[in-house]
C-alpha cells in the first residue's frame, strides 16, 4: 500500500472549515467521538455510529494500534449512501497507512462508520470522529456530490489565491457546481462546497465532473 505520511498537519480541512485567517469560516467548538475495537478475520467489520446535523463538518480518523491491520474507512449516511471513504491518507500505521476522511452531512441522522481491514488485515484499531459542534449553511442548490479525482489546493476565485494550505484529496467527495466557470486565461474551475461561510474553488480537472 501506498505511505503517506503525516497528513493532519498538512490538510487544511476544506470541507470542515477554510482558515479563519482567510476569512471564510468562524471558530466552532469541536466534539470528539472515540471508538475502540477490533477486527479479527478477512471477513470482520465493525459499525459505529454519530448523530450529525445538516451541514455539519466531519473529520474522522481509524488509526490500528497493534498488530498488522491496515485500517479501511467507510462513511454512510442515514439512508446507507457511501458518502466518504479511504485507506491510506494518514499516518503510518504498522507497515500500512491509516485512514482519514472529511466530509459535510448533508442531511441530518444518524451516520454510520464502517471500521474494516485491507485485504486479510487483522487488529485493534482506535475510531475518532470530530464534528465542528455547528452546523455550516445548508447544501446550495443544484451543488452534486462528486469524488475527487486529483489531489490540489484549493482558492478563493476561478484563478485567484491558494486558501492558506487547504486542499482537498484524491478519493474524497465533496458537493460541488455542475457547471464549470473560467479565469481570464481560459482555464476551468469548479466551485466546491463548504460549511464556511463562501464556497471555494478547484481546477475542473480534480472535480470528477
Amino acid at each position: 500500500m501506498v505511505n503517506r505520511t503525516s497528513k493532519l498537519f498538512m490538510i487544511a480541512l476544506v470541507i470542515t472549515a477554510l482558515l479563519v485567517s482567510a476569512g471564510l469560516n468562524s471558530v466552532h467548538a469541536a466534539t470528539s467521538y472515540v471508538f475502540s475495537g477490533s477486527i479479527t478475520s478477512d471477513t470482520d467489520f465493525k459499525l459505529h455510529q454519530v448523530g450529525l446535523s445538516a451541514g455539519e463538518s466531519v473529520v474522522a480518523t481509524l488509526v490500528c494500534t497493534d498488530g498488522t491491520l491496515d485500517p479501511v474507512l467507510t462513511v454512510y449516511d442515514p439512508s446507507n449512501v457511501a458518502v466518504a471513504w479511504d485507506d491510506d491518507s494518514y499516518t503510518p500505521c504498522n507497515s500500512a497507512s491509516s485512514s482519514y476522511v472529511s466530509f459535510v452531512a448533508a442531511v441530518g441522522g444518524q451516520y454510520t462508520f464502517r471500521a474494516d481491514g485491507f485485504s486479510t488485515s487483522t487488529g485493534p484499531y482506535t475510531l475518532t470522529v470530530t464534528t465542528n459542534g455547528n452546523p455550516g449553511r445548508p447544501v446550495p442548490t443544484g451543488f452534486v456530490l462528486s469524488w475527487m479525482s486529483c489531489s490540489t489546493a484549493v482558492f478563493d476565485a476561478p484563478g485567484g489565491n491558494p486558501v492558506g494550505n487547504n486542499a482537498v484529496w484524491a478519493g474524497q467527495r465533496f458537493y460541488v457546481n455542475p457547471t464549470p466557470v473560467k479565469d481570464a486565461s481560459g482555464k476551468s474551475w469548479t466551485e466546491i462546497y463548504v460549511s464556511g461561510s463562501q464556497n471555494a474553488f478547484i481546477p475542473t480537472s480534480c472535480a470528477g465532473l
